[in-house]
């Protein structure tokens, strides 16, 4: 078992991490580290990445190992905070969570609040943030937005009550009526639906959502640079803080 250990601080250690008769996924020649785990894990390419127990399969390693690495390089992949939304900018809140026996509506339950903005440039999407909040107040809703976006950025939300006091911060928000089914917002709501296929159809089910929104989104932020997206996690790893895990 890993036990408890740090994300990795140097690059010696990134080297010198094994496993035992490891061998890429993809290919049949072996390798030396763990860079093929690691790869097979999160596949940058559009092909779909292996689950758990496929990378146990074939590399002979427990899943619970696999696992717990798993976790820790998706910590290296939360969002450093500095470079905050710009330019036109919409937000909106939605809930994640499959229906419930003797549940019915969008009545919260046991689903999970995430509230999610997007930069919009060029006809297009360049940058998107999201958090998981308690609650879908002016409280929260301001924690998340005044991270993530620039205060003079053009923001545009739906009505909901919790967005208007948000005003005194960010002098050039706008409330606008989600029209029908969403119309008025179809970026931010395509990029919701984009997040909840990737959520379902390759994790099915998940507990610490947060680290999966932040996988989403250092996927999302840079789906123009992904010849070097895999070489950018390996040195967020070595520069990230140690962070320990008990299994």
């Amino acid at each position: 078992m890993f036990g408890r250990f740090a994300l990795f601080s140097s690059v010696y250690e990134v080297q010198t991490y094994r496993f035992a008769n490891s061998r890429h996924p993809f290919s049949q020649s072996k390798i030396s580290s763990f860079e093929g785990i690691l790869y097979s894990l999160f596949r940058f390419d559009r092909q779909k990445r292996h689950c758990i127990n496929g990378i146990e399969s074939q590399t002979g390693n427990w899943s619970k190992n696999v696992l717990v690495l798993k976790r820790k390089v998706m910590r290296a992949m939360k969002s450093s905070g500095s470079h905050p939304l710009t330019d036109n900018v919409d937000v909106d809140e939605f809930f994640v969570g499959g229906e419930e026996d003797g549940k019915k509506g969008r009545g919260k339950a046991k689903k999970k609040l995430v509230v999610l903005a997007i930069e919009k440039r060029d006809r297009g999407i360049s940058r998107m943030y999201g958090k998981e909040i308690a609650k879908a107040d002016a409280e929260n809703l301001g924690s998340f937005m005044r991270d993530t976006i620039a205060s003079n950025a053009m923001i545009k939300t739906d009505k909901w009550s919790g967005y208007k006091p948000l005003k005194k911060d960010f002098e050039n928000l706008i409330q606008l009526d989600s029209g029908k089914k969403g119309g008025n917002f179809p970026e931010i709501h395509r990029v919701i639906m984009m997040f909840k296929s990737w959520l379902r159809g390759i994790h099915h089910n998940v507990n610490d959502l947060q680290t999966y929104i932040d996988e989403y989104t250092y996927r999302f932020n840079r789906h123009f640079m992904k010849a070097s997206i895999f070489d950018n996690l390996i040195l967020r790893m070595i520069n990230s803080k140690p962070y320990y895990l008990c299994t």
